[in-house]
């Protein structure tokens, strides 16, 4: 009990720590997108293809950010998702959750072929001097593919802060 209050005294303190503006700035980008899992259905090879990128830091005491990300490859996927954003060394650290919402038809997305719970995890490096941010993430969807099997994504771009 005692280092779950720990835990969480941590987390809270460092997803408030003061960090510089173009952190707390919202981003839109874009990418590439690697499925590295597939299904066993028809079309649910693993997928590359591209993305489109976005946050928006919600203005409250705790570093909330509201993340979207657009799949595409032979299907496209939209992922909203909600993130803690922990600073760590001039960069940002996200852990988030929220929903893949998969366009109709039986290809997929790197996402896999259906909408779905997931889970992410991000790393954003704002480049020095600039107002561009070097943007990472792993995608999880649990339940993403026909056989209910789970779909991992990479993402990786370029994004530019205002």
């Amino acid at each position: 009990m005692r280092a779950a209050l720990i835990g969480s005294s941590l987390l809270v303190a460092l997803s408030s720590a003061p960090v510089a503006y173009a952190q707390t700035a919202a981003y839109l980008g874009g990418g590439l997108s690697a499925g590295l899992t597939g299904g066993s259905g028809p079309g649910e090879g693993s997928s590359t293809g591209g993305m489109v990128t976005g946050r928006y830091a919600l203005p409250v005491p705790v570093r909330l950010s509201l993340r979207g990300d657009v799949l595409f490859g032979r299907k496209t996927a939209f992922v909203p998702t909600l993130s803690i954003d922990l600073p760590f060394e001039g960069n940002l650290l996200s852990l988030g959750a929220g929903a893949s919402i998969a366009t109709a038809g039986d290809d997929a997305s790197p996402l896999g072929s259906r909408s779905a719970f997931v889970l992410r995890t991000g790393f954003d490096r704002f480049i020095e001097d600039s107002s561009l941010v070097l943007v990472s993430s792993f995608l999880v969807g649990f339940g993403a593919y026909s056989d209910s099997g789970t779909a991992v994504a990479f993402n990786v771009g370029l994004a530019v802060g205002f």
